[in-house]
């Protein structure tokens, strides 16, 4: 069984890098990664998955070694922003350097230059354009390495292409490796909390924002309800909805009201 490790590299700055909206954070406040837990319900089965948040964990570069040597991962997918490119171009090309692990990255800048990111780092093997797509799985799995919908690979030759359906459905992620005491927010009354993402992307145009590259949809609402009962099975009782256009699609939102109603409990 091969192992994965879902990463969010270590950095001098405090960090943030998930949903291709890398900035760094002004506060000791901080949450889960969200491409790193999407992903880690896609390798829930046939891989042993760890999640390492070097961030949350205030880790220097060498106490992340550590981690990752004493792992001894074959795939690493890790998190990056334009905020932190030197630094975590310099930490995933030492990755490669020691241990040899195949390198897959999701963050904001390698989805708008995909091509030219893998063309210039000739240490990464392949940028993720959609953490909610299954075809990460062909690739890790080596059922195929090239011509992927939503993944570029070193083995691909013309830009990439990113498609995107009107809806969608993962894998329950795995909200428990995630070590989620680690996190904080000022505005969360129940610790621990966790992330729920209930659409993708935005259907507005503003031009001042990144989202509007990156074409909407909603999440099918019994798949949202799934993983509403496993992590309220988990103790969790408060959780931050990272969509970035929540409440666009009225009926929707109120689906997954209705869904958290469901499970029981309040949130």
């Amino acid at each position: 069984m091969k192992k994965v490790l879902l990463l969010n590299p270590p950095c001098k700055l405090r960090v943030s890098r998930d949903y291709y909206c890398g900035h760094i954070t002004k506060g000791r406040y901080y949450w889960p990664q969200l491409d790193l837990l999407v992903l880690s319900g896609f390798l829930r089965e046939g891989f042993d998955v760890h999640i390492l948040d070097a961030m949350a964990e205030e880790m220097s570069g060498e106490e992340a070694h550590k981690r990752i040597a004493d792992f001894a991962p074959d795939i690493v997918i890790s998190v990056v922003a334009a905020v932190s490119w030197k630094s975590d171009m310099a930490f995933l090309s030492e990755i490669k350097r020691r241990y040899g692990s195949l390198l897959a990255v999701s963050g904001d800048y390698p989805r708008a230059e995909a091509k030219k990111v893998i063309d210039e780092n000739p240490f990464l093997d392949a940028v993720i354009l959609d953490f909610t797509d299954s075809e990460v799985v062909e690739f890790l799995t080596e059922e195929k390495q090239s011509g992927l919908k939503n993944l570029f690979t070193r083995f691909d030759k013309d830009e990439p292409a990113i498609i995107t359906e009107k809806t969608f459905s993962i894998p329950v992620p795995r909200h428990d490796l995630l070590g989620l005491r680690r996190y904080h927010l000022p505005h969360i009354m129940y610790h621990p909390f966790t992330m729920l993402m209930t659409d993708y992307g935005c259907p507005f145009s503003c031009k001042f924002c990144y989202f509007e590259r990156i074409d909407f949809k909603r999440r099918n609402i019994d798949n949202v309800a799934e993983e509403l009962k496993f992590i309220r099975s988990l103790g969790i009782r408060e959780l931050l909805l990272p969509d970035s256009s929540f409440g666009t699609l009225k009926e929707h939102a109120l689906e997954v009201r209705r869904a958290m109603k469901s499970t029981g409990g309040r949130w």
